[in-house]
């Protein structure tokens, strides 16, 4: 639970140079739920693929 604070703190650090570049730093903050979001997807998918349930895709179960 110590740890939290510093990762979301350097996950905000690190991805502030990019949201300056799109002006919008105040955003920054967010950064660690987009991250959480990609890989929740990421579980879902490997999740589905591996239980059989991966879409059709061009023919092909990906």
């Amino acid at each position: 639970r110590r740890w939290l604070p510093a990762t979301w703190l350097a996950a905000t650090i690190a991805g502030l140079p990019w949201m300056q570049r799109f002006g919008s730093s105040a955003l920054a903050p967010a950064i660690p739920f987009g991250a959480l979001a990609i890989q929740l997807a990421a579980v879902w998918g490997i999740t589905n693929r591996a239980l059989g349930r991966g879409l059709s895709w061009k023919g092909r179960r990906v």
